[in-house]
């Protein structure tokens, strides 16, 4: 049955119980309250209590939108199978594009935001395929979830744009852009509290403009532009910022590699996420689940 307890608990690190003994923000009636609702929902897969959890904190403890994040997630993870399917880092299909990016996420801060790093090394653009990046990325989101459990203080996003050329960006639909920032403003677990791009200009300018319509008001505030790797010191402690990027935390070189290695020794766990997934043979009438993308875009500012 959907409400009842899944088998992956004993992968999460935090345990349900412990978090809500120590913050009383995490209510055992809102679990329950998860769980009669999921019970009316036969088309979404198990959830466990840690997952609840994780969903509570991303959506200010909201039950209603928990309900409203929990299908979106589920269902653009179920029709979007290239971003999350065959999640296993060696898969042959990732070859061409494991190591041509870093992905990695700073030492969590207790009460701070979560950091996650990106960054594209030079490649051909021929090979810069966002689906299998968004692949990886993924990963390293529902592992970091996995270890650290829910994190109210949300997540900011560190992204350098060194090497990404706009011919690298238009050899990838617009629409696939859009699932992202679907996922990222509706259904993703991850709570938006920043967004950094490194070494900015006209092909972010141009980028962010072909984006336009789907990134919401509330985020494009949180948006923030650096010329060259310096100025994150204005918004960050500097062991929150990796040494390339004039702070004293890890490189983003080690921070990948501590990663994929953790991701590897969870593969079983990936395994049994992949069965997480929607029937929508089994999705009530009178549940929509809304496909539409909107949203509005201001001036960027640059630091």
């Amino acid at each position: 049955m959907p409400g009842t307890e899944t088998s992956d608990k004993k992968w999460w690190s935090v345990k349900a119980e412990d978090v809500m003994t120590v913050d009383k923000r995490y209510k055992k009636e809102d679990i329950q309250a998860l769980r009669t609702w999921l019970e009316k929902q036969p088309h979404l897969p198990p959830v466990s209590d840690e997952q609840l959890l994780v969903f509570l904190a991303a959506c200010n403890f909201s039950l209603e939108l928990s309900k409203k994040t929990i299908d979106i997630n589920y269902t653009l993870r179920t029709k979007n199978p290239r971003m999350w399917k065959d999640r296993e880092l060696d898969n042959p299909i990732l070859n061409d594009i494991r190591d041509k990016i870093q992905i990695g996420v700073l030492p969590h801060k207790k009460g701070h935001p979560a950091i996650f790093m990106y960054k594209v090394l030079p490649m051909d653009a021929s090979l810069y395929d966002v689906e299998l990046i968004l692949r990886i990325a993924y990963m390293v989101q529902d592992l970091s979830q996995l270890l650290e459990g829910p994190n109210p203080e949300g997540y900011i996003f560190i992204i350098d744009m060194a090497n990404v050329t706009l011919g690298h960006i238009l050899r990838n639909p617009l629409t696939l852009f859009a699932t992202a920032l679907k996922y990222a403003q509706e259904g993703s677990c991850c709570t938006i509290r920043g967004f950094h791009f490194m070494n900015s200009g006209p092909v972010l300018e141009t980028f962010l403009n072909m984006l336009k319509p789907f990134i919401n008001a509330d985020v494009w505030k949180l948006i923030k532009a650096h010329e060259k790797t310096t100025g994150l010191d204005k918004h960050l402690d500097l062991d929150e910022i990796p040494k390339d990027y004039h702070g004293t935390g890890p490189s983003i070189e080690e921070l990948c590699k501590n990663y994929y290695n953790m991701i590897r020794e969870y593969r079983p766990w990936f395994i049994y996420e992949e069965t997480l997934r929607v029937d929508e043979s089994k999705r009530p009438p009178d549940n929509k689940t809304a496909d539409g993308l909107q949203g509005s875009f201001r001036k960027l500012d640059l630091d």
